[in-house]
């Protein structure tokens, strides 16, 4: 079986994923975010952290994160993260061996989406965690973000899902068509 990498900004539902995939077919799931976080504190000349450049920490972890996947080759297993854009991943060869969807949110509101988020997840991105235009700006970013993805994916022909519009139906069909190319 074919290990799955899911990527694209944050807040667009990877993790969820890759934890019903990891449910439903057994996979392995490894946080990339979470290996950003433990490189970021082990190693802080890397400048591979959480609050970073974003460029800076996708240059610094994705040849990394390749290497870790190759190095688990024998172990199938979804990967998941924020800090890996579709050039690096054709650049790193990975599309090649691995099955590779990007998730987005190009044509998401950014005042809607910054609502949903805060909604959904109180606890981390709440006003008294996160102040509403802190949130606000971070949600431009994203969604400025996944409107590159998008571009980039169609220029390299990787998997891109547009969870734009209805979340949770365009999780579904992300989710089917995964299993759908699994089982092939």
């Amino acid at each position: 079986m074919k290990s799955v990498i899911l990527a694209g900004p944050s807040r667009a539902g990877k993790t969820t994923l890759a934890k019903r995939l990891q449910r439903e077919i057994g996979l392995y799931h490894i946080k990339g975010d979470a290996l950003v976080g433990a490189l970021g504190d082990t190693f802080p000349q890397l400048n591979v952290r959480h609050g970073g450049d974003y460029q800076t920490v996708c240059e610094g972890f994705a040849p990394f994160a390749a290497a870790y996947l190759r190095r688990s080759k024998n172990t199938p297993l979804i990967f998941d993260s924020y800090f890996i854009t579709p050039d690096q991943i054709i650049e790193l060869g990975l599309d090649k061996e691995y099955y590779v969807i990007f998730l987005g949110y190009p044509e998401s509101d950014p005042q809607t989406k910054t609502r949903q988020v805060a909604e959904a997840d109180p606890q981390n991105y709440g006003p008294d965690i996160v102040p509403h235009d802190e949130l606000l700006a971070d949600m431009v970013r994203q969604i400025q973000r996944s409107k590159e993805y998008r571009e980039k994916c169609s220029k390299y022909n990787l998997a891109f899902y547009d969870l734009s519009h209805d979340f949770h139906a365009s999780q579904d069909q992300a989710f089917e068509k995964i299993m759908a190319e699994l089982k092939s």
